[in-house]
């Protein structure tokens, strides 16, 4: 968004989540550290937060629930358009991981109240639509990938399988850790980027099912590159998802795909590249799937192809450019805020 300047406003956790400081744009601007909760610093987050407010033309809520309240309320009192952003269907969120009931009268206002609602797929589109807001204030952009060039094909006779994401239950790292116990007559290793509560579970889980030994729990990791760059298949195992980041990395590092059908943009990204889609929530279908794109070379080299081909259409820029024309709405004409 070259005519747009940034900054990026953490309302916390952010020495876990600050910009490469090689990288100038755009600025990260801390709130609160990480060794706080919002519940209980939330005035003082929320005060420093307004005054911040007034010093942009526009305010965009990066996440659902506390970032969207946080934000539509500090635009309110710093009287700014502000712009909602929803990753996943809210109400299928909820239903695995639980959210609490008075959460949802607040979003809903909270939604309600912004100048626009960025939804990253249709699917997403629609479940915004069913908490009230209006059909013309529901943007739909999807999420964009990293721009990387094509990887070289992985050298070594033992399979690396990677899956990235939140241990917690709507991510299904739990049916895949059944699943890897299902393909114990394959030499592979199987490395799981990310944290989260379950992780401790999850860690028992294999051990019970005898597949400790090839499965790698390396937790929250800056650098991800290289994890995409070793693996010959990406899995995705998620109960629910909008569109996952995770996917659109594999997808331009050129890793060949195993997914869920999690979401109509999943499905959509996994058909387009040849990859294998299987219903969420069964360890048998994953381990199958698994089984079947290992078991055949050119399908991987032809499916990973395929996806970076795909990525070219989520570069940075082209995304970047349908955000742009998303802020200018809520903006408003030269002359307004």
């Amino acid at each position: 968004m070259p005519d747009t300047e940034l900054d990026v406003i953490l309302l916390k956790d952010a020495r876990q989540h600050a910009a490469d400081p090689a990288d100038a744009s755009p600025r990260v601007i801390p709130l609160s550290g990480a060794e706080t909760t919002l519940m209980r610093s939330g005035t003082r987050v929320l005060a420093r937060l307004i005054r911040a407010a007034r010093s942009y033309d526009v305010i965009v809520a990066g996440l659902e629930w506390a970032p969207t309240f946080f934000a539509t309320l500090a635009a309110k009192l710093a009287s700014r358009p502000v712009i909602g952003t929803v990753h996943t269907d809210l109400h299928e969120y909820s239903a695995i991981e639980g959210v609490p009931v008075f959460w949802w009268p607040a979003m809903r206002a909270a939604l309600t109240h912004c100048s626009g609602v960025i939804a990253v797929s249709d699917h997403v589109a629609a479940s915004v639509e069913r908490l009230g807001v209006q059909p013309d204030h529901i943007t739909v952009i999807p999420n964009p990938g990293p721009g990387w060039n094509l990887r070289p094909w992985p050298t070594g006779a033992k399979m690396h399988l990677l899956t990235v994401g939140g241990l917690r239950a709507s991510k299904g790292v739990d049916v895949a850790v059944a699943g890897a116990a299902l393909l114990q007559d394959i030499d592979f290793e199987w490395t799981f980027v990310g944290d989260g509560p379950m992780r401790t579970d999850l860690e028992a889980q294999a051990g019970r099912l005898g597949c400790a030994d090839r499965l790698r729990f390396v937790g929250f990791q800056r650098g991800l590159r290289s994890f995409y760059e070793d693996a010959h298949l990406f899995v995705l195992p998620s109960r629910i998802e909008g569109d996952p980041l995770a996917l659109l990395e594999a997808n331009a590092a050129g890793v060949p795909t195993v997914a869920t059908r999690c979401s109509t943009a999943v499905i959509e990204n996994v058909q387009r590249t040849s990859g294998v889609l299987v219903p969420p929530g069964d360890p048998e279908a994953l381990a199958a799937g698994i089984r079947r794109m290992l078991g055949d070379h050119e399908l991987l080299l032809k499916s990973g192809q395929r996806a970076h081909e795909l990525a070219s259409e989520r570069r940075p820029a082209v995304v970047a450019a349908q955000y742009q024309a998303a802020l200018e709405r809520a903006v408003g004409p030269p002359g307004g805020a």
